[in-house]
């Protein structure tokens, strides 16, 4: 009885999981994300039209970090990343909006348009809301969800198992074949899934600063293991699928 019960779950599982494979496989965040085009057309001497501009410029990136912080709070609330992954990104978040907030308050306040100048190049060089944070911080969104979907594929290996060792259907070396590489796949991804975690503490704005070429090489390594994440729970999903299927047909 107890193995019938989890037969007949399973499509319900799989609907769980299609739907979390689907929010987890969206666009990774390129590794460098341009900001608007925006041309400084101020005179040398006025300070008030240097100080819009800037302005401009900070709430352009303040909006950005708005909207990543609602993704996040969109994908706590349903679940597809914990509670702790949400609060490190939205700490992020905060941290580097309130680093536009110290130097807008800054820059609103300076009496020379060559002060004011210096306040948007620390908008540049200080934060790199384009450049660093905001890509960096929605591939570990990104990260995140994978790493949900990949702790139910890998909850699922027990029941799993015992559905295959208990089939005594012509079908069973076919259940062997689909459990044995969906096994491998969720391993894979979640080794990935290491290299990728590793990774992401390298991707500071100080070492764009200091080595822009390593810091490209950081980002080509991520990219990589994103790509073998996103390969490996595609497999794992298909194999699930592929194993619902065959018990639905007993």
């Amino acid at each position: 009885m107890k193995l019938l019960t989890t037969i007949r779950r399973f499509p319900q599982r799989f609907a769980l999981l299609t739907a979390l494979a689907l929010i987890s496989l969206f666009a990774t965040a390129p590794a460098a994300m341009a900001a608007p085009s925006q041309a400084q057309k101020c005179a040398n001497t006025d300070v008030k039209c240097v100080i819009t501009f800037g302005d401009n410029l900070i709430v352009a990136r303040q909006t950005a970090l708005d909207k990543l912080a609602d993704s996040v709070t969109a994908l706590q609330q349903k679940h597809h990343i914990s509670d702790v992954e949400a609060d490190a990104l939205h700490t992020d978040i905060k941290t580097n909006r309130d680093g536009l907030t110290d130097i807008k308050t800054k820059l609103d306040a300076e009496t020379s348009a060559q002060a004011a100048r210096q306040d948007i190049k620390n908008v540049y060089e200080q934060l790199r809301i384009f450049a660093v944070v905001l890509p960096r911080d929605a591939r570990h969104l990104h990260m995140d969800v994978e790493v949900t979907l990949a702790d139910k594929l890998r909850d699922l290996e027990q029941h799993l198992q015992q559905v295959v060792n208990n089939d005594n259907d012509d079908r069973k070396a076919k259940l062997t074949d689909l459990f044995n590489d969906y096994k491998a796949a969720v391993t894979d991804a979640e080794s990935q899934v290491d290299i990728a975690q590793a990774v992401f503490p390298m991707l500071t704005v100080a070492n764009f600063n200091a080595n822009h070429a390593a810091f490209g090489a950081d980002l080509h390594n991520l990219s990589n293991a994103e790509q073998r994440i996103h390969t490996d729970l595609h497999k794992a999903a298909s194999d699930l699928h592929q194993i619902a299927q065959l018990l639905k047909s007993k």
